[in-house]
């Protein structure tokens, strides 16, 4: 008798994707969802614009400074060294 009723139990939680209406169903459902999340992945950018905007301007900053800081120590030594090497050993 516990065996019939643990049996039962067990039947009716699986009882409606017993059917075959509702297994169609579901599978479609599923492939339907699955279509609709590439669709999307394939529409969505994989970065967002502000992002790629950010990264642009923090580049262009760097850039920037590194091209001021090379012009600022690197041309007074390398003034230095020419001069050097123009003047004469005495």
């Amino acid at each position: 008798m516990q065996q019939q009723l643990t049996f039962q139990s067990n039947a009716a939680k699986t009882g409606p994707l017993r059917r075959p209406v509702v297994r169609v169903a579901l599978g479609i459902f599923l492939a339907l969802r699955l279509a609709s999340a590439v669709q999307w992945a394939r529409n969505e950018p994989l970065v967002p614009v502000r992002v790629a905007a950010a990264v642009a301007r923090v580049a262009a900053a760097a850039a920037t400074t590194t091209q001021r800081l090379a012009q600022r120590f690197a041309a007074p030594a390398a003034a230095e060294a020419l001069a050097s090497a123009s003047m004469p050993a005495g």
